[in-house]
């Protein structure tokens, strides 16, 4: 299975915890396949991993036409949306499902005594199957019972 792991501010990542945010947006264009497990990195002030979820698609398009499909989905006012795909011809909503918290979200303290060096992501990185921090983060995954997000036939995940 392929990893990734992802930087979320603090308030998106805990509404992608929580299973409300079922879409991230980015104003780039993100190649991950689906199936792939994205891990959650919550941005200082937290600095930790709250949650994983698998890649259900990734779709890439004019602002515009994101927003009309996804607005309700990715937690975001317009004014924001619009701020933050100034300029951009195409952006990526990745459609996310099978979200679970962290029981114990690892700081990144934690992460850097568990694992080594780690430098968390600006944009989204993959994890290599014999990365230090994929086990790290196996292991406490292992721990995460609680699904939050369900597949609500539309290929979108939604907790609410």
């Amino acid at each position: 299975m392929n990893n990734a792991i992802i930087s979320l501010k603090p308030r998106y990542a805990e509404l992608v915890a929580s299973g409300k945010k079922s879409v991230e947006l980015r104003n780039r264009i993100v190649r991950l396949n689906p199936g792939t497990k994205v891990w959650i990195y919550a941005t200082q002030p937290m600095g930790c991993v709250v949650a994983f979820a698998k890649v259900k698609s990734v779709v890439h398009d004019e602002p515009a036409l994101i927003w009309r499909r996804f607005e309700r989905d990715i937690c975001i006012e317009k004014t924001h949306f619009d701020s933050y795909t100034e300029d951009r011809e195409r952006v990526s909503a990745v459609m996310l499902t099978a979200v679970r918290e962290l029981p114990e979200p690892p700081t990144l303290d934690r992460i850097r005594k568990m694992a080594g060096a780690f430098h968390p992501p600006q944009f989204y990185a993959r994890l290599a199957s014999e990365s230090g921090l994929l086990g790290v983060l196996s292991k406490l995954a292992k721990k995460s019972r609680r699904r939050l997000a369900v597949d609500s036939g539309d290929g979108i995940a939604s907790g609410q």
